[in-house]
């Protein structure tokens, strides 16, 4: 009988030894410095002549969205070695400048984050000041004295292969789901050294394989362009100023090509057309461009008091069929439309306009004339 007992003692003990392991593997595989090493990838990078060159023009990572390592990555790391794309001479001091803002993708079309995301990046050595690059971020050029966007100093033979962090932060909220976008080029402390051309280090954060996967080939064209199309006021982001420039252009019938959005040689309401449906994936309606037409949209119009007035409108005061003013027209073009109360970005077939929809449009409208007929009657009151 004890002889049995002890058998299951230390059977039993044996058991508890191998899930303590298991659980201690696991917790350090979970850690930072483990996750760097899994799915390891570099920005490889050589010195061509008095040039550094990279082997590639996109690189891309992600950032878990669970667990200990939520939110993290080291990858990609920065390499120049002999074994692979080349070296770049020795002791020298190897940074990445930050060309532009943060970069942000959300699955249809690139938009700009939110202020309160951001990526941080922790460099070398460290405890040296951190890199943070969110919407509203300008370029920072890298040092070595004092240490800015510093990955390290090549060896004796040229090489370099070392790794910054990566974080992605939003405040006490989840970031959006999305492709992140970092611009960088990579340079040294030699003057007579020329920077590479720039490149983009883009994040997957909860994309779907290939809507990641097409975000890639979408950041790769940027580096081909001037810019976003769409985006004629070039501030990274397809906003209210873009299509209230594009309404002007219309309406001063405009013939530069920069407004020529569907490459058909003419600037008209076509182009405002591709511009809201196609580029920035919305509805006619929707006034404050976060992709639904609703009934938010709506107040936000009526609040702006331009309905019937005659005074000029743009796309947030209700002038959705650009003509400069907010009028009937625009309640009936919105309702053709067919996005009210939508999903957003939903391109399904247009449904018929609802009879009580249009009586709300018509009840809200004539509300709006009463109240700015009031205001009249009390000023000439006075």
């Amino acid at each position: 009988m004890n002889t049995i007992n002890r058998t299951q003692h230390r059977e039993s003990r044996r058991w508890t030894v191998i899930a303590v392991a298991v659980v201690w593997m696991i917790g350090l595989a979970s850690t930072p410095m483990a996750f760097a090493q899994f799915g390891h990838s570099d920005i490889d990078f050589a010195l061509e002549g008095n040039k550094l060159i990279t082997d590639k023009r996109v690189y891309d990572s992600y950032f878990p969205m669970f667990g200990i390592s939520r939110h993290f990555n080291s990858n990609p790391g920065f390499a120049a070695e002999l074994d692979g794309l080349g070296t770049v001479g020795p002791g020298r001091e190897v940074v990445y400048d930050v060309l532009d803002a943060l970069y942000f993708w959300d699955g249809a079309q690139f938009v700009s984050p939110d202020d309160e995301v951001r990526i941080r990046i922790d460099n070398n050595p460290r405890g040296s000041h951190s890199t943070v690059v969110g919407a509203v971020s300008s370029e920072q050029p890298g040092s070595s004295d004092p240490p800015a966007n510093r990955i390290a100093a090549s060896s004796d033979l040229g090489e370099v292969h070392s790794h910054v962090n990566f974080f992605l932060e939003s405040g006490d909220e989840d970031p959006p789901v999305g492709a992140y976008g970092l611009k960088i080029a990579i340079s040294t402390d030699t003057e007579q050294i020329i920077d590479s051309e720039p490149v983009f280090v883009v994040f997957n954060y909860g994309l779907e394989e290939l809507q990641f996967d097409e975000s890639l080939v979408l950041y790769e064209g940027l580096l081909d362009s001037t810019g976003i199309l769409g985006d004629l006021n070039q501030d990274g982001a397809l906003d209210v100023g873009d299509i209230d420039m594009l309404t002007a252009a219309v309406l001063r019938n405009e013939t530069s090509s920069e407004f020529d959005l569907n490459a058909d040689n003419k600037v008209n309401q076509e182009d405002r057309q591709e511009w809201v449906k196609v580029l920035r994936a919305t509805y006619f309606g929707d006034s404050d461009l976060d992709g639904d037409f609703d009934s938010s949209d709506l107040i936000v119009v009526f609040a702006a008091g331009k309905y019937e007035s005659g005074d000029p409108a743009m796309w947030r005061d209700g002038d959705w069929d650009g003509n400069g003013l907010f009028e009937t027209s625009d309640l009936v073009m919105a309702l053709k439309d067919g996005g009210y109360e939508q999903p957003s970005n939903a391109h399904a077939a247009v449904p018929e306009p609802n009879a009580i929809l249009i009586f709300g449009f018509g009840a809200i409208a004539l509300l709006n004339a009463k109240m700015r007929n009031g205001r009249h009657q009390r000023k000439e009151g006075h």
